[in-house]
């Protein structure tokens, strides 16, 4: 995390460390059952920010585009359901 949390330049959003370990608590409480059915259980991953996540803003890297969605993106979903971990939003390169 601390590595990732000095690597703001490539990032535009990063979660909070609460954030974070509020959803490594969820991850760790699942019974063994339910983690062994998830192929990606607690592996983190990143989501381009011209990529809809719930609550955070979509900016393409452009303000004038941008937009907070209230759904995500069916691909991020996928990612979750199938346990993923994740808190981090890439920076795209600016359009121009």
């Amino acid at each position: 995390l601390a590595s990732a949390q000095s690597s703001k330049s490539i990032f535009i959003r990063l979660f909070g460390l609460g954030e974070l370990l509020d959803a490594a608590q969820r991850l760790e409480a699942m019974p063994q059952e339910q983690r062994s059915s998830l192929p990606l259980w607690g592996v983190p991953f990143a989501v381009k920010d011209n990529v809809d996540v719930a609550g955070c803003p979509t900016t393409a890297a452009c303000p004038a585009f941008s937009n907070t969605p209230t759904t995500t993106a069916p691909a991020v979903k996928a990612l979750l359901d199938a346990g993923e971990g994740w808190g981090r939003i890439l920076r795209l390169s600016k359009l121009e």
